[in-house]
């Protein structure tokens, strides 16, 4: 009997070893990457990251695995920049806007009218653009790795009162991030700018402390700002760009055949985040129709005219940014490059 129990811890032990050091060791875990974003799991930052959590997982055969952690669940914007700069934390998307603190030069992103009104041209030029990749890599620097610009659609505008002239947005009290460039905007449109927390934009449009906002479709249904205006005001005066960061000191320490695998993969989400922020764009427009808010879109003369207007904005982030010449010729040569093809 006791010849017979120790055969079989005998065969136990082998076949835990080879578990342990044989061929199937190499598909285990050997880092983990928990990804922070700041809207619901639905949305499409949030999508296109737990695609890429996925994706990362399959093509490395399990050698990283990750998780998303959506809805600030790791904290605020800013809270996760920093965690990624400590290194305690592996990767997070979100809006541009809220990277300028840590990297101010992201701003050009922010700029008026600074992309093109054809879609395929602006995805081209954050995808594939020197402007993009030079920010991206500049950022290590900041203790950042960018690995991808995507973009989930232009921005609108909402209001109490109808726009279809520049001399419409006159003293119009406008919700907006304590941003140079963005102040600067709606000042050059003749409106007023109140700096609002983004959670705090919808009692500000409902107690009337702002008069109106800017965002994509999808963010004005998501967050019901419609709810609380009268119109939306088809500019497609600005983009949200997003980026996808991991912490540098996290990205030192992965192998070269990794690293390559993770900076493909979030450059092929762009893909998704774009299909998402269409599918979205759409459902809110017809959801918000049906509600009642009134769409205005302002003829191609106007925003001609708002363009001019908000035309020295660009002054600003020069000024303000190191190198911001040199990164709004880069931009604007992306832009004449990627139009022409």
């Amino acid at each position: 009997m006791w010849r017979i129990l120790w055969k079989i811890a005998l065969v136990l032990v082998s076949l835990s070893l080879l578990v342990g050091f044989g061929p199937a060791a190499s598909y285990g875990a050997e880092f983990t990457m928990k990804c922070g974003t700041p809207g619901a799991a639905d949305d499409a930052t949030s999508t296109q990251a737990a695609w890429s959590m996925k994706e990362i997982e399959k093509r490395t055969n399990g050698r990283v695995t990750g998780k998303l952690f959506p809805a600030s669940q790791l904290g605020p914007n800013i809270q996760m920049i920093e965690q990624l700069q400590l290194g305690t934390l592996e990767c997070t998307s979100g809006a541009v806007a809220f990277l300028s603190g840590a990297y101010p030069p992201v701003t050009i992103f922010d700029l008026p009218f600074v992309f093109p009104d054809n879609p395929e041209v602006m995805r081209k030029v954050l995808k594939e653009g020197k402007s993009a990749r030079w920010l991206l890599d500049d950022m290590q620097r900041m203790g950042l790795k960018g690995l991808a610009f995507h973009t989930t659609g232009y921005k609108q505008f909402t209001t109490n009162k109808p726009v279809r002239k520049l001399e419409e947005m006159a003293g119009i009290k406008f919700r907006t991030m304590a941003s140079p460039i963005l102040l600067e905007q709606f000042k050059s449109l003749g409106s007023n700018a109140v700096p609002i927390a983004f959670a705090e934009t919808y009692s500000a449009l409902q107690t009337g402390v702002a008069e109106g906002q800017e965002n994509p479709y999808w963010a004005i249904h998501k967050m019901k700002f419609f709810e609380v205006q009268k119109y939306l005001i088809e500019s497609d005066h600005g983009v949200i760009v997003i980026y996808d960061l991991v912490s540098k000191k996290w990205w030192d320490r992965l192998p070269a055949d990794l690293q390559k695998i993770i900076q493909e993969v979030f450059i092929e989400a762009e893909k998704v985040t774009w299909a998402e922020s269409k599918k979205t764009d759409e459902e809110a427009i017809q959801i918000m129709k049906k509600a009642g808010l009134q769409f205005i879109k302002i003829s191609p003369e106007e925003r001609a005219r708002f363009r001019k207007a908000t035309a020295g904005v660009k002054n600003v982030y020069v000024n303000r940014i190191e190198k911001g010449k040199m990164l709004v010729d880069l931009l604007e040569a992306d832009i004449a490059k990627f139009s022409k093809m």
